[in-house]
Formats: structure tokens, C-alpha cells, sequence
């Protein structure tokens, strides 16, 4: 097939599948997408292009092209979710191409490169974030393209547009981000360039690049700083720089290092799935072509596989020796990690020995079996729970272990991997028509399907458990949602302390709601307004974090069929103190 054709049915399926249910708030919410809607939202509304406000007050969390670019689609296609996300969905369905072209310019294999889209489109975290409405794929698109643009002009010197193409991308990434957006591009162009022993650019290409920098990200932030001044450099000082890295805090940098690169490599492991069960020997194989490469081989490829290398170490490192620590940040690894998938698969497409190999072999039939296992659990879900009839849409879902089947016993083995990005593209789009056994949906919708109920003009809401994020909730009405939670000690005791906010919330003189864990509502809320205030519904959703520790251990031994649901679940209460309408 000839490349436009390669880079079409890409974009297409890439389009299709992280557009597939996103304007629906009833899937998973991450609560900082209200951020970005509303504060895109009053920008619309104001016509205030240089100041994000959110909820009326100015926000200086993130530089403004993705306020920007949110609004954009906001004026194309309305003030909807869809909109809002969809800028995400563009970026991350472009970026899946951008790989491919890599995989073809220098691997010289468009085989490879259909590969490496799929996995990248199929891998969880990856696809969870281009669905969400946050600047974060608009910043890995724009990283990405400014280390192909350099690895382009490395490759064929007398590429001069690609050099300055390169300053656009990097300005690009700094406006969605921030600092990260230059910082991780040039650490990585930098130690290939230094291990190559070659200069990257003329100091006449040099200047002219970073004079198309300054011009790209100079004009708002000449603006913003004009507008708000000192506020704005003190937040961007304290909050995006010294707080990330720990400075003044007391921070032991060697122990954070080492605990912090055990979170991502666990983490790795888990929001990569399937494709990390890979990782063991795509990192055995990678050595090996390096270690040949080093030793004199003839593979023309060498560069690319050292420029990947560096690229997935830099990153793991970078953000292992930063205290603030997230696992969105391993984003940043989707492309690198998505490569040498494919490139792993490709030895086994070129060698059919390979898939003989117990490093191989092994975690491919872990995957099948995962993924059969998951099917079922999915299918079951709705009687498991409820001991509902299961819906009939879903008998469709017997193509998934059908597909791996036909991956398995293809004697064709580019179908192997195929199918099994497939089989996880069919199983992301089915978890938009139900969430089985409540995971993966917004745990604060069915609590705003009960306010919605008595809700009126000056009524009040608030959250009162931490760990209940308040925008999750915003993201469902006009008024602000206020944030009344009361605190714990570092040993887990309650601070009473802190309960003083939350009883005045609950005493107020006008209607409120509050959404409390019922453990909170239990320690904190005195009995006599406990007697005052009603539960208009309860429902659990799953703890968004789970210590695995001897402690749970010696909770699950002890567990009976009510204790084991609230170790690993959080019972909600949904309460008012007036109930009339």
C-alpha cells in the first residue's frame, strides 16, 4: 500500500476510536477537565483571551494554547464535552500517524509503523488521556515532533526547515505545558548529540530559532505579565517550579530518586497492559541490537535505536528525580515504548523461530488470557452485580476471543498483533456502552442525578471527604462547589479540628448538599445535626488508591462479605438539610 494510504487508515481508525462515547460525562471524569471547559468557557463569554478564569478567578495553572485551542472548538462546534475533548482526540489520533512516518523514514518499514500506531492508540494510559480534556496530549504531540524534526535533520544534514520546524514544536510545547515542554527535548537532543560527538546547530541556525521561539511564546506572556505582574511570576515561580521540585521542603533527592523510579516502573507495568507483559524481552532485544551496534555492526538503524533509548531514559529519570510524582507523567514514554513494541514484533514477523522463545511466547499467552478472562468478566458483569439479564448487545463481544483466536493460529503472524490491538479497541469502545462493576465511570454522577432532583436557584453544594474530588462534581452545575471536606492526621486519626467548616456548611441558613464518604459523616458530623440532615441516596465506588501492605492483607483474613466491599470501596452519602422543594 503506498503511504497515504497507511497515514488515512490511521488517522481514520485513531479518530474513530478515541472519539467513540467522549461527549458523555457518564464515563470516567478527571476533575482537572473542568478546569480547562470552564475556564474556556468564560473566555468565550468574556472574549478575555490573555486570562483563563475559572469560575471567575483567574487561573495561571499552564500557559494558554490549550485555553486557546479549547475555545477554538468551542466557537467551530458549541460549548459541549465532545468539543471540549476534542482536542485531544485531534492530537492524539495525529500523533499515532507521526509514528508511523518514524517507523517508515527510519526503520524503513511501513509494516513496523502500522505496528507501532496500533499499539500506541491501544495503549491504556494513552488512550484514557486522548479522550480527556486536558493539555497533555497536545504537549507529547508537539515534544514528539520536535525530537523527529531533530532526529530528521541529524539523518539528512542539509534539512534546514526541519531545524526550524523543530523551535516552532518546542515553542508549542512550552505554551501547552510550560517548561517541560523544552526541558525534556532538549535534555534528549542534547546526550544524543553529545554521545554522537555532533553539533546540532549552526550559530546562525541557532539564533534564527530561538528568535521563532521568542516570537511564538513571547506575545501572551508579554500580555499576561502586563495584565497581572508580580502575581503571575510568583505563581509560576513557587507553584510550577520550586513546589515540582521540592525545593525548601526537606526533600532527600537520593530516596525520592529510588522510590520514585520503583512508582513508574510499577506503574509502567500496569498502564502499559497488555503490551508491558513485552517488556522483559524488548529490553533484552533492544541491548542486544545496541550492544551490536557498539561492537561495530553494519545496521544503519543504529542511531535510531540509541535516540529511542536516550529519549525512554531521560524521561524515567527525569521525573524519577522530581518529588511531585504522577503517573500521567509516563505519557512521555508512549512513543519510545510503542516503538520498540513493534520493533519486537517485527523480529518475530521476520523470524518465525522467535515466537517459540518462552521470553516470548509466555507473556503473548498472558495477554490472550487476560484479555479472554476480562471479556467474560465484562460480559457477566450485569448479573454478577445485580443479578440483571445480561444485554444482548453484548453477545457481539464473542469476537474478541474469536479475533485472538484467529491472531493465535494465523500462520500469517502480522494478523497476531493486529488482532490483538483489535480485540483492545473493541473491548475501550464496549466500556462506553456499560461500566462493569462500576469501574471506569464518573463516581460523581449519580450524586448529582439525586441534588438535580430538589436543586434550586441559591441552594448550596459542597464535598466533604477528601479523596472526593470537587470539579467531578462542578463539572455537573452552573454554581460553584464548594470544598468543606475535614482532615486526618498523617497517623489516620481524625482532626476534629478541621470538622468546624464542614457542621457550619451543614447548619447553613440556606439549603445544602453535601457529598461525604460515610466513614467522614460518621466521625465528623455531630449527632445532633446528624438527626437534622437527610440521606437522599448512597451508593460505594471503588478507593481511587489501595495500599497493598500487611495491614490489608490482615484486613482481607479478617474480611466478611460486608468488610471485604469497604476495603476496597468508599460508601458515599449524598445528604441535605432540607428536603422540601
Amino acid at each position: 500500500m503506498k503511504t497515504m494510504t497507511y497515514v488515512v487508515s490511521i488517522l481514520i481508525f485513531s479518530l474513530t476510536l478515541f472519539s467513540f462515547g467522549a461527549g458523555r460525562l457518564s464515563l470516567e471524569f478527571k476533575g482537572d477537565e473542568n478546569f480547562y471547559f470552564e475556564s474556556a468557557k468564560e473566555m468565550l463569554e468574556t472574549s478575555d483571551l490573555v486570562t483563563p478564569r475559572y469560575m471567575g478567578v483567574e487561573r495561571f495553572q499552564k500557559p494558554i494554547l490549550f485555553y486557546w485551542l479549547v475555545l477554538l472548538s468551542f466557537k467551530i462546534f458549541g460549548v459541549n464535552w465532545f468539543s471540549a475533548r476534542l482536542v485531544s482526540i485531534i492530537f492524539g489520533s495525529l500523533l499515532c500517524v507521526l509514528i508511523f512516518v518514524i517507523a517508515d523514514m527510519f526503520f524503513g518499514s511501513k509494516r513496523m509503523g502500522l505496528l507501532a500506531a496500533l499499539f500506541l492508540a491501544t495503549i491504556p494510559l494513552y488512550y484514557r488521556y486522548a479522550r480527556l480534556s486536558l493539555p497533555d496530549m497536545t504537549l507529547l504531540f508537539f515534544l514528539s515532533l520536535a525530537l523527529f524534526c531533530f532526529f530528521k535533520a541529524h539523518k539528512q544534514k542539509a534539512d534546514k526547515l526541519s531545524r526550524l520546524f523543530m523551535f516552532v514544536s518546542l515553542a508549542m510545547a512550552f505554551l501547552a505545558k510550560g517548561f517541560v515542554g523544552i526541558i525534556l527535548p532538549i535534555l534528549v537532543i542534547g546526550l544524543f548529540s553529545l554521545i554522537y560527538k555532533e553539533k546540532v546547530f549552526t550559530f546562525k541556525e541557532a539564533s534564527l530559532g530561538i528568535l521563532i521561539f521568542l516570537v511564538l511564546v513571547a506575545p501572551w506572556f508579554y500580555f499576561i505579565f502586563r495584565t497581572h505582574g508580580s502575581s503571575y511570576a510568583e505563581h509560576v515561580w513557587t507553584r510550577e517550579v520550586l513546589q515540582r521540585i521540592g525545593y525548601g521542603q526537606g526533600v532527600n533527592f537520593v530516596a525520592c530518586f529510588f522510590k520514585n523510579l520503583c512508582f513508574y516502573i510499577y506503574n509502567l507495568f500496569i498502564k502499559f497492559l497488555p503490551y508491558s507483559l513485552f517488556m522483559p524481552i524488548a529490553v533484552a532485544e533492544s541491548a542486544r541490537l545496541l550492544s551490536s551496534n557498539l561492537r561495530g555492526g553494519q545496521d544503519k538503524r543504529k542511531d535510531i535505536h540509541l535516540f529511542l533509548i536516550i529519549w525512554f531514559l531521560t524521561v524515567i529519570i527525569f521525573f524519577s528525580l522530581i518529588p511531585e510524582r504522577r503517573t500521567h507523567y509516563l505519557l512521555a514514554l508512549s512513543v519510545p515504548f510503542a516503538c520498540y513494541t513493534a520493533i519486537l514484533f517485527e523480529r518475530v514477523l521476520a523470524d518465525k523461530t522467535f515466537f517459540r522463545r518462552p521470553g516470548f511466547k509466555a507473556p503473548y499467552y498472558m495477554a490472550l488470557t487476560g484479555l479472554v478472562l476480562f471479556t467474560i468478566l465484562f460480559v457477566l458483569s450485569d448479573y454478577l452485580t445485580d443479578g440483571a439479564v445480561i444485554p444482548l448487545w453484548k453477545a457481539f463481544l464473542v469476537i474478541v476471543p474469536f479475533l485472538l483466536l484467529v491472531g493465535y493460529d494465523s500462520k500469517e503472524r502480522l494478523i497476531m498483533p493486529v488482532t490483538l490491538a483489535l480485540a483492545l479497541s473493541i473491548t475501550y469502545i464496549s466500556f462506553t456502552f456499560s461500566q462493569p462493576l462500576g469501574l471506569l465511570s464518573n463516581k460523581m454522577e449519580r450524586a448529582a442525578d439525586h441534588i438535580r432532583i430538589y436543586h434550586e436557584k441559591g441552594d448550596k453544594i459542597g464535598i466533604g471527604s477528601h479523596g472526593i474530588i470537587p470539579e467531578e462534581l462542578q463539572a455537573f452545575f452552573d454554581v460553584p462547589v464548594e470544598n468543606v471536606k475535614a482532615m486526618y492526621y498523617d497517623d489516620g486519626t481524625p482532626n476534629l479540628d478541621t470538622a468546624n467548616r464542614l457542621i457550619k456548611f451543614l447548619e447553613g441558613a440556606n439549603r445544602v448538599f453535601c457529598v461525604i464518604k460515610r466513614k467522614d459523616f460518621e466521625v465528623f458530623v455531630p449527632q445532633d445535626i446528624k438527626d437534622r440532615v437527610y440521606v437522599i441516596d448512597r451508593y460505594y465506588v471503588w478507593k481511587r488508591r489501595i495500599r497493598f501492605d500487611g495491614e490489608l492483607l490482615e484486613s482481607l483474613r479478617a474480611a466478611g462479605k460486608t468488610s471485604f466491599r469497604e476495603i476496597f470501596q468508599n460508601e458515599i452519602y449524598v445528604v441535605t438539610n432540607r428536603k422540601d422543594r
